[in-house]
């Protein structure tokens, strides 16, 4: 597409939220609902990356104005759904299952895991009980309804951020960690790809795999900015 404006601008609204403008005209989302956020720092990086663009708009340099739509135009319709979809993958999350052998790789999960649903347990009041393989108990009802109260919590932008964190790395507890700023895109990226990068430290490079693993880290670093704008 055609660059069809000049500068992109911050505008704060009268209820206390920020809009962006081009050429004075606000911008609008695909399904045509006005880009109206609670954050200041996110509103003015999303202006950055409309006035970054060249004469032509390349949406895929535009992480953050990507995920803002998705929250605006997919997370706020549908609320309720989003928060019970993150409640059902919590039961399976990635950190719960340890891998019986080799035992090698099974101390390292230990390591690397526990502390973060340590974490969680004592930040958030939330307990996940750890098991070997692919059977876990459910969450306690009481712990579930915890989570959701917390989750209910979060506007749409947070709750869009939560879900794309949690399908990519496959953990709930990773996104939360990233929201509270405990991991980093970086560390997320380590700690949900840990059992392959340890067959590659113990079997060698697959260069078939380097794409993928590139693109899980660029997403998950893109993530991890957009939820810390909710933080500064």
């Amino acid at each position: 597409m055609k660059r069809f404006y000049k500068a992109a601008q911050v505008a704060e609204t009268d209820q206390g939220s920020w809009q962006i403008t081009l050429d004075g005209k606000l911008l609008q989302t695909p399904q045509k609902r006005v880009y109206a956020m609670p954050s200041k720092s996110l509103a003015a990086a999303i202006a950055a990356e409309w006035n970054g663009q060249g004469e032509a708009i390349d949406m895929q340099t535009m992480p953050l104005t990507r995920l803002t739509s998705g929250a605006i135009d997919r997370v706020a319709p549908r609320r309720q759904e989003v928060i019970q979809d993150l409640i059902v993958h919590m039961e399976t999350d990635l950190l719960r299952h340890r891998i019986s052998s080799p035992r090698a790789l099974y101390e390292r999960e230990s390591v690397t895991w526990q502390p973060l649903l340590d974490w969680m347990q004592n930040t958030l009041g939330v307990k996940l009980v750890p098991v070997e393989g692919l059977t876990a108990p459910p969450m306690p009802q009481n712990h579930k309804d915890f989570l959701k109260e917390i989750l209910e919590s979060y506007n749409e932008f947070v709750l869009l951020g939560l879900t794309q964190a949690s399908k990519i790395s496959g953990s709930v507890v990773i996104a939360l960690a990233l929201l509270h700023g405990r991991l980093d895109g970086e560390m997320a990226y380590n700690v949900s790809l840990l059992e392959e990068l340890w067959q590659i430290e113990t079997w060698g490079e697959d260069p078939e795999a380097n794409a993928r693993r590139a693109a899980i880290k660029s997403d998950l670093n893109e993530i991890a900015h957009f939820l810390k704008l909710f933080r500064a």
